[in-house]
């Protein structure tokens, strides 16, 4: 989340800016959050296979 969150913040910075880069690199960082996100969930999963998942 935290991840997906400066990836955002550097995205708007980019675009205020007129920064590409800065665009560029904020979509990557979210991108980049969204993947850690997404294997944290499959580590939780595969540890408490027999147990329900959390609401969200």
């Amino acid at each position: 989340m935290k991840d997906r969150l400066k990836g955002k913040i550097e995205e708007l910075k980019g675009k205020a800016t007129g920064s590409r880069t800065d665009q560029a690199r904020g979509k990557l960082r979210q991108v980049v959050g969204d993947a850690k996100s997404a294997a944290k969930e499959i580590q939780y999963d595969s540890e408490h296979r027999d147990r329900e998942r959390p609401p969200q």
